[in-house]
This record gives structure tokens, C-alpha cells and sequence, in this order.
């Protein structure tokens, strides 16, 4: 999984361990990381979750390809999209808020 929390605008992976439950990834690779102060999120939106736009929202990795993902970034009144493509991972960045509903 790729974790979000939306109030501190961090992110960082987290892989399923022995338990059950996901573990914080040690690879320097994956740590965990932060968005630059001037930028957060505005939301994130999976098909499990919804639209999360507090707290922590993550995605999911398959063994055939990710969840599609909806990431909305903001820095003043400048907002992007960034759309994960479930088969490839690619990400496409769109320089305005997408609302994921009139796609």
C-alpha cells in the first residue's frame, strides 16, 4: 500500500506483514517522505475508500497493476490532478482540480 495522511502531507509505502497488518516499509527507496510545506493535499479519491480529504487515505498494489487512484494537490489556488492508471502505474497530471465524478 502507498499511505497518504492528508494533514501532514506525508506519504510513504507499507507492505503486508507476517500478522496481517501493513508494516512501514524500511527501504530507503520507499521511505517515508513529505510533500514540500508550500504544497498539500487536497483529497484523495480510491474506489475502496471514497474521497478522503483528512486523516489518511492509501492505495492499493496488485499483482497485475494498482488501484485507480485520484490525487488532488494544492499550493494556494493552484490545484492539480494526478490520475494513477490501474493496468500501467503511470500517473497523468492534470493542471486543475479534476473532480472525479464528471470524468
Amino acid at each position: 500500500r502507498l499511505y497518504f495522511n492528508l494533514e501532514n502531507g506525508a506519504y510513504w509505502a507499507a507492505a503486508l506483514g507476517g500478522n496481517g497488518e501493513f508494516v512501514e516499509t524500511t527501504d530507503p527507496m520507499t521511505r517515508r517522505r513529505v510533500l514540500p510545506k508550500e504544497i498539500s493535499f487536497e483529497d484523495v479519491v480510491t474506489p475502496q475508500q471514497g474521497k478522503v480529504n483528512e486523516g489518511e487515505a492509501f492505495m492499493e498494489f496488485y499483482p497485475v497493476g494498482v488501484e485507480k487512484v485520484w490525487i488532488h494537490l494544492k499550493q494556494g489556488e493552484r490545484k492539480w490532478t494526478l490520475v494513477v492508471n490501474p493496468l500501467t502505474g503511470r500517473v497523468k497530471v492534470i493542471d486543475e482540480y479534476v473532480d472525479v465524478d464528471s470524468r
